[in-house]
């Protein structure tokens, strides 16, 4: 049977990961980001399908969050970096020394924070990606919003839209997964689907439909539900799975020619070079 790795954190220090939604005096939503765990538990897990993988997700607690690397060990002490000896598997840090991508099953997470123009559902982020990469139309998928997405006052009123999305894509050879995003980042630029951003201090920030810095094996995905205070519902929370949920899709499907990479290129620099002047500005400001 294959089993999709991954590992689930549970932290100590500080006792919460997720995030906190409440209500101002004003009726506005107010917000207590998740931390950053610097000591806890890491702990290898499996799941047989996408559906089994959508339950543990659900099941997280608010001291939990998850990465899609493995380390050595099946369940390890989390310390500081320079705590970390480097010669017990059972105490390590959360670095890229001590997690890789499996290479075998294991999941690709799309991490999706909006676009310039307004909000995508989860279909249509969903085709704006096969647009791009036709290949993933033939990619399982396990849909599920993002903590921030979705949520409602107790009066009814949306606070934020469903427009924040994380999609879960079983893969053969998740070793394969930095590689294969990079060529995903530029087949998205190639079509068209790629902006830049001003940043706070003038830079031109790079963005496409998916975040680019999420795949890296140490990296945490604060996917546990989050916590709801003063009456704010959820009510669109439940994930959707796309395709077969206990099938593998396989990476290496996803390539790029030189066409591409000089379609990317160019629409980069044109986009970047579309905003220098509000970067100038930004960075005098």
């Amino acid at each position: 049977m294959n089993r999709l790795q991954f590992t689930v954190y549970t932290s100590t220090v500080p006792q919460r990961l997720t995030k906190v939604f409440g209500l101002a005096a004003d009726g506005t939503l107010t917000k207590t980001t998740a931390a950053s765990m610097s000591a806890g538990t890491a702990q290898r897990a499996a799941a047989a399908s996408l559906t089994e993988l959508a339950d543990r997700l659900d099941r997280l607690t608010s001291a939990q969050a998850v990465g899609w690397g493995i380390g050595a060990s099946e369940l390890a002490t989390v310390v500081a970096q320079d705590a970390d000896t480097g010669t017990d598997p059972t105490r390590v840090s959360r670095t890229r020394r001590n997690f890789v991508y499996p290479k075998g099953p294991g999941i690709l997470m799309l991490d999706h924070d909006g676009i310039p123009e307004g909000g995508l559902d989860r279909d249509g982020l969903r085709l704006r990606l096969i647009d791009a990469c036709p290949v993933l139309a033939m990619a399982p998928m396990l849909w599920r919003p993002s903590a921030s997405a979705g949520l409602v006052a107790p009066d009814g009123r949306g606070l934020t839209g469903l427009f924040r999305h994380r999609i879960y894509i079983p893969v053969q050879d998740a070793s394969l997964i930095p590689e294969a995003g990079k060529r995903l980042v530029t087949l998205l630029w190639a079509a068209g689907k790629g902006w830049h951003e001003v940043g706070s201090a003038g830079q031109a920030l790079a963005r496409t439909l998916v975040d680019s810095s999420v795949w890296q094996p140490e990296r945490l995905d604060f996917a546990a539900p989050p916590i709801l205070t003063d009456g704010i519902r959820r009510p669109i929370a439940t994930a959707l799975v796309y395709g077969d949920p206990t099938a593998l899709f396989d990476l290496s499907g996803i390539v790029t020619t030189a066409a591409d990479d000089k379609d990317a290129a160019k629409r980069r620099r044109e986009s970047r070079d579309a905003i220098k002047q509000q970067c100038k500005l930004q960075r005098e400001t």
